[in-house]
């Protein structure tokens, strides 16, 4: 286990790290994918609107990166890191606007989702691609186009829980 998070944590480092800018002051890894530590959110004026242009801008930057044919593997895990620090950006300012015990409940929800999640994964990990080996043993060896499409996968249900989130309590919010 202890060989595989390393594994895995070496290779966020190679396909992440080194980060850089481009001529638009973006912040570019060393294979050309957008880091996303470096997002820039608004500061202030959270809104559904916000929240959800950024995530079609996230859905359209991932399909570009995509369409180069390029370190796709990379965009996956590039992608998949936005849409997590989304989920994490709509969930605290979700929480700014909300009673203590609303703030509570909203907590002992995302508690039970991350679960739920978190079993979801699982599941994503030991399902058939027929792009490489399914299942979960460490002496097998996945494509990178497996791990990407995983990968993807991941990041989709993610975005169901953003899409939730914002419908739900961003909506409640403005009304």
């Amino acid at each position: 286990m202890i060989k595989l998070s390393l594994s895995v944590l070496l290779g966020l480092t190679l396909v992440m790290g080194c980060s850089n800018s481009d001529k638009s002051g973006n912040f570019v890894n060393a294979i050309g994918v957008k880091d996303s530590s470096a997002v820039l959110f608004p500061t202030s004026g959270h809104n559904t609107q916000n929240f959800k242009e950024r995530l079609k801008a996230i859905n359209s930057e991932n399909q570009e990166c995509l369409d180069k044919g390029i370190a796709m593997l990379g965009c996956s895990y590039n992608y998949y890191g936005e849409i997590d620090s989304l989920l994490n950006l709509v969930y605290v300012d979700i929480r700014h606007s909300m009673t203590k015990q609303e703030t509570l409940d909203l907590k002992d929800e995302q508690l039970v989702w991350l679960k739920i999640r978190d079993k979801e994964f699982v599941r994503i990990d030991n399902e058939e691609t027929e792009l490489g080996e399914g299942g979960f043993i460490e002496s097998r060896i996945r494509t990178n186009d497996d791990v990407m499409v995983r990968t993807m996968e991941k990041a989709q249900f993610v975005i169901k829980r953003i899409e939730y989130l914002i419908d739900k309590y961003k909506s409640e919010l403005l009304n």
